[in-house]
């Protein structure tokens, strides 16, 4: 279960790590010391194309995270932050990630919608022990927060097949 749903009245991040959503995507990668010489189509759909470099880790809320960014017609419309050994850095990602983006967790992934569409998720996959955070702009976290509510209905549907 989700920690917080959607708030209204707070300010949406208007970027990640220094970076702002909207900027040039191919400049965001260099800034941050990635190399994106190829986008690829994002799986999710849409216009929106990704870029993920796994050879050049950078340091994100205490630890080493690999980095993949989303950009729709060349600009940066959110980021995910992929760490390695998630179980045993969860505990201190979700509370770095409360923290920073004024979330309360009581149980599950810290996930929050706010008011203009944008999107913060914390994510654990025990099948690689990795812990995922994804942080949108607005227009991508619409499409995001779709594209994940049909990852879990299918996944639900699944379970539900006799």
């Amino acid at each position: 279960m989700a920690s917080d749903q959607t708030q209204t009245g707070e300010k949406a991040p208007g970027g990640l790590l220094g970076i702002a959503w909207g900027e040039d995507a191919q400049a965001a990668a260099g800034k941050l010391g990635l190399e994106c010489g190829r986008w690829t189509p994002w799986e999710g759909g849409s216009e929106y194309e990704a870029c993920f470099d796994t050879d050049h880790p950078v340091e994100a809320f205490g630890s080493q995270a690999m980095i993949r960014l989303f950009r729709k017609e060349g600009r940066l419309q959110g980021m995910s932050l992929r760490y390695r050994q998630g179980g045993m850095k969860r505990s201190a990602l979700t509370d770095a990630v409360g923290k920073e983006f004024q979330m309360t967790t009581t149980e599950g992934n810290p996930y929050k919608v706010f008011d203009d569409g944008s999107v913060v998720r914390l994510d654990y996959d025990r099948g690689d022990d990795t812990c995922e955070l994804t942080v949108t702009g607005p227009d991508f976290g619409k499409v995001f927060a779709g594209y994940v509510l049909g990852v879990g209905l299918r996944g639900m549907a699944a379970g539900l097949r006799p």
